[in-house]
């Protein structure tokens, strides 16, 4: 499988599994962290602009780094965002693997940054295979058991826990918040990544 993080198509499923009406509310940040306070940073996004993040206390903070196939296995928790095939069939469009904390709740509900024809399935790898010289994973989780392909060049990454402390001037982050009325945003759950800023957004 392919190494490298998951931005080309998803930025992090995890951050805004919002209600669809509060989305009117929501702003999007991706750029790289101009400097950093007690409870809140500067962003400046792949705009120029400058973005005041406020920082919720508790907050959540998680790194994502690539990770090569052997991460894949059974009984790590993961979220896999799928496409359907002509045949109905689902294949792996991304693998995340997560820390079991990051699972219950998250799964379902509006996902910014996926393709029309993608989705989201969260939960436990109950079993690895192959079919047809393609290897296959069964996702057990809240919509069931699905079996979904995965592809050789299927890109994995893995998601950590991490802390305030991770939030450093110069490291690329992106995040989903709420706007105030005086233009900043406020997010309980950041991001870091080194391909935060060097990857296109996708539409939609």
């Amino acid at each position: 499988m392919r190494k490298g993080l998951i931005w080309p198509l998803l930025a992090v499923p995890l951050l805004a599994l919002m209600p669809a009406a509060q989305a009117a509310a929501l702003q999007r940040v991706r750029g790289a962290i101009e400097s950093v306070a007690p409870d809140h940073i500067i962003v400046q996004d792949r705009t120029g602009a400058r973005v005041n993040v406020h920082l919720s206390d508790p907050l959540t903070v998680l790194i994502v780094t690539p990770l090569d196939g052997s991460g894949v296995r059974v009984g790590r928790a993961a979220a896999v965002v799928v496409k359907q095939a002509r045949d109905g069939s689902l294949v792996a469009v991304q693998v995340l693997a997560l820390p079991d904390s990051l699972v219950d709740g998250r799964d379902g509900g509006e996902i910014w940054d996926l393709r029309p024809d993608n989705r989201m399935l969260v939960g436990e790898i109950a079993s690895t295979g192959r079919r047809n010289g393609t290897a296959e994973l069964t996702i057990s989780g809240r919509e069931g058991t699905k079996v979904v392909a995965l592809p050789a060049d299927t890109p994995v990454a893995l998601v950590q826990m991490a802390a305030r402390s991770d939030l450093k001037v110069g490291e690329a982050v992106v995040l989903v918040g709420f706007i105030s009325p005086d233009g900043s945003v406020s997010a309980d759950r950041v991001v870091v990544s080194p391909k935060a800023t060097a990857d296109p957004t996708p539409s939609g």
